[in-house]
């Protein structure tokens, strides 16, 4: 009997199928590997459960998990930034919490590095691993709607810091991405229309001011490269049912969240530093602890040391390119950066195959949306955000260096 999944295999389904499902099983419950400030349960979730993920899919497999970008020089930067990272991460003032931080941002490379050798010979199931980054978001926000209902006191709750999240910007990185991988058919626009509106509602509800501009980029990325201008029309109607939506659940603290607060924030600021609540102060004084060690940085997650003196309302750098420098020092952090453009510059020049996917177009706007909103966010300081960047890759890699299907 064939398999009632659309673009499925017809035959028996393979442990392989089995096991992408529990390798990619992170992506839809993402949010749960960062609830709490505490650094061994924060980091050891992930990296165990994708771990043991990649162990096992290498004893399956049997075959050496695959690099996108293989070349000699690619490579060598590549082990030094690996050596070097580790280096940095003993010689942190805070040694057990910088190891730990660093071995997340291991085991998420490992990750995407495994997302992609499965996905390159089996393209057709980019829309199932989407589909389920897209359904843990909505179980999420029955989650978070049913909370608001069932709090006694849900107008006064701390809604800056909701249940599973460190902060609400994580939530704010997470409805981006669901924004951008819902793909939008005519055909479908019965369902994808609700499920847009609602995803839209959450974001502006968490008033994230770059993460509503990335989107906004995002989408028109997609529709300018993938020739998709339709795709602006149905979004744009989502957008205004989202709003009305973000009313409905009101909160107290409006320091942070809400529509209303970002629109403050952005108009009545009285200097620059206001407007972007406080970004320049933390650069600034990043830059100058950078300047004390500028060889190798404060070590992964040293940042939180100044959060600890200077009581910011952040504990991250705001700032990709900043984060990358403070963590590994400025050789650590020039070696990431190039392998980090060389990477873009290759989906860049071979991106045609992508846009012949909606669900890989999808990650297309997801990763440059990403990228923008890394420029004043802790996109790469957050597992939810970090692990759908990685996956991202993988997905993109996959669609332009495919394998012959089996």
């Amino acid at each position: 009997m064939k398999n009632s999944l659309p673009g499925w295999p017809s035959h028996k389904i393979h442990l392989d199928y089995l096991f992408l499902f529990f390798l990619s099983f992170p992506l839809g419950l993402s949010f749960l590997f960062a609830p709490t400030e505490n650094y061994f349960v924060q980091a050891a979730s992930v990296c165990m459960l994708e771990a043991f993920c990649i162990c096992s899919y290498c004893l399956i497999k049997r075959k050496t998990i695959s690099l996108p970008v293989a070349s000699d020089w690619i490579s060598a930067i590549l082990c030094f930034w690996l050596v070097w990272t580790i280096f940095a991460a003993m010689k942190s003032t805070s040694q057990p919490h910088s190891v730990i931080r660093q071995l997340e941002w291991f085991v998420h490379i490992l990750f995407g590095l495994c997302i992609f050798t499965f996905l390159r010979s089996r393209l057709y199931l980019t829309k199932y691993l989407n589909l389920i980054v897209i359904v843990g978001f909505f179980i999420l926000t029955v989650f978070l709607v049913g909370h608001w209902h069932l709090s006694s006191g849900s107008y006064n709750f701390d809604w800056v810091h909701p249940p599973y999240f460190v902060h609400v910007r994580q939530l704010t990185h997470l409805a981006v991405a669901v924004l951008l991988l819902i793909p939008v058919r005519k055909k479908y626009l019965w369902l994808t229309l609700p499920l847009l509106s609602i995803a839209w509602g959450v974001l502006l509800w968490t008033g994230g001011r770059a993460g509503i501009l990335s989107v906004c980029f995002g989408l028109f990325v997609i529709a300018l490269l993938g020739k998709q201008w339709a795709i602006l029309v149905p979004h744009g109607v989502a957008a205004l049912i989202g709003l009305e939506l973000s009313f409905l659940f009101p909160i107290n603290d409006m320091s942070v969240v809400g529509i209303h607060n970002a629109v403050e924030r952005t108009v009545n600021g009285k200097t620059m530093d206001k407007v972007f609540t406080g970004r320049f102060s933390i650069w600034e004084t990043g830059l100058k602890s950078l300047k004390s060690s500028p060889f190798i940085g404060l070590g992964p997650d040293g940042f939180k040391d100044l959060y600890s003196i200077h009581k910011w309302r952040g504990s991250n750098a705001h700032g990709s390119w900043l984060q990358f420098f403070m963590e590994w020092g400025i050789p650590g952090g020039l070696a990431f950066i190039i392998i980090q453009l060389r990477m873009l510059w290759e989906i860049w020049k071979k991106r045609a195959p992508i846009f012949e996917s909606d669900h890989a177009a999808g990650c297309f706007g997801l990763l440059c949306a990403y990228l923008l909103l890394s420029l004043v966010s802790g996109v790469f300081y957050y597992a939810v955000s970090l692990m759908l960047v990685s996956y991202s890759l993988a997905v993109l890699f996959a669609h332009i260096f495919p394998e012959k299907s089996v």
